[in-house]
């Protein structure tokens, strides 16, 4: 996948238990030489790629739709997609968002047209996130009164619950969800950078239309919120519809470093680390299968540096790329059941279903889709 253009194309990949959706964006018309790049500030051409899991062979393209350089693809419960694109760049005369639902062959199921948030009197980013199961949407839009809150039904895109978080108001802001509760934080009067790993947040949880009830542990949300595209190093996620896998946040090393633990507050079984190399750190994301029963985290083992003096007055230093590596548990496991090197440059990964069990993953620009055999095999690539 390799289009010889100045940048390199977004891509975010989506895998079902049959298909690997790659979604494929870039600005229709690249600068030139001498040219001045508004790669961000142009409107892009977003495509849809959809590839048989089981023999890499391309099934079908659809597409290209107009939007902007940033857009979500998400799988859904039922083997659908879900793409979200953003139009704030001349490519269309009032800014918004459009959210497609699109069968597993690219046709279009539905779609919605969103208007935009309201931020310093701007139009912007609606919230947009997916359960863990692919079966649950949540919208927010920022508006005069407040936030205003939809969940939806993915697979059909209808609304299940709506509430308005008021303006001003301290209720905690949402940063994952299962089918049935939501989790959020309150950072604390005398914290300023939230986005901090090691800045104390208070964690919440509450079902759908229950009151916000506390959480007794310190989990990493340090990076949500975070803007850009790929690889989003989320730091936890719903592993059922009441239990939590995230990183500690108060984490000193990797062992004892990641939880899993129900939304009252009781602690489950810590899975083991085995021993890395050294010069290893959990670096993110934590990803789950959508039936629950996988969930894994991402590490980077970081090598030496190695340098080379060229002249006298010139030092040429090298540094080689991290390597990336996915561990992969069993729910009902401490023992890690997968161990699968992600290589050096990779950009967007989504962990299938249960049945059977598929990582999906672009590194550079070639897509890789590995199945796992539990406790019996070794992994293959395709």
């Amino acid at each position: 996948m390799d289009d010889g253009r100045n940048h390199d194309p977004i891509i975010l990949v989506a895998a079902t238990n049959g298909v690997v959706a790659a979604a494929w964006g870039n600005p229709p018309h690249p600068a030139g030489p001498g040219q001045r790049d508004n790669r961000l500030s142009d409107p892009w051409e977003v495509t849809l790629l959809l590839f048989d899991a089981n023999n890499g062979k391309l099934k079908n393209k659809s597409g290209p739709w107009n939007g902007d350089f940033s857009f979500e693809l998400n799988a859904t419960a039922k083997g659908n997609f879900l793409l979200l694109l953003r139009h704030f760049h001349g490519a269309r005369e009032n800014p918004g968002e459009t959210l497609y639902l699109l069968s597993s062959s690219g046709e279009e199921l539905k779609k919605m047209d969103l208007s935009p948030s309201i931020r310093l009197s701007k139009p912007d980013w609606n919230e947009f996130q997916i359960s863990s199961s692919g079966r649950t949407v949540l919208l927010g839009q920022i508006r005069e009164d407040g936030v205003h809150y939809r969940v939806l039904e993915s697979d059909t895109l209808e609304t299940k619950f709506e509430w308005t978080r008021e303006a001003g108001s301290d209720f905690p802001w949402i940063v994952a969800l299962s089918d049935k509760e939501l989790l959020g934080f309150r950072k604390p009067m005398n914290q300023e950078q939230v986005h901090r790993a090691d800045a104390e947040c208070d964690l919440y949880v509450r079902s759908f239309d229950g009151p916000w009830r506390p959480l007794p542990e310190s989990l990493d949300v340090s990076h949500h919120g975070a803007r850009g595209q790929g690889l989003h190093p989320t730091q936890l996620a719903f592993l059922s519809d009441t239990v939590l896998v995230g990183v500690n946040a108060k984490r000193k090393d990797i062992e004892g470093s990641i939880v899993v633990l129900q939304t009252d507050g009781t602690m489950l079984s810590p899975p083991v680390i085995p021993k890395l190399q050294d010069r290893t750190s959990l670096t993110g994301p934590v990803a789950v299968s959508a039936g629950g029963r996988y969930f894994a985290v991402g590490f980077q083992h970081q090598p030496w540096m190695s340098h080379l003096l060229v002249d006298v007055m010139t030092m040429d230093i090298t540094f080689w790329n991290d390597d990336a590596l996915f561990l992969i548990w069993e729910a009902s496991s401490p023992e890690p059941v997968a161990r699968i090197p992600l290589g050096t440059d990779v950009r967007a990964l989504s962990l299938a279903p249960d049945d059977a069990p598929t990582l999906a993953f672009v590194n550079g620009s070639t897509l890789k889709v590995v199945h796992f055999q539990p406790k019996t095999s070794a992994p293959k690539a395709n």
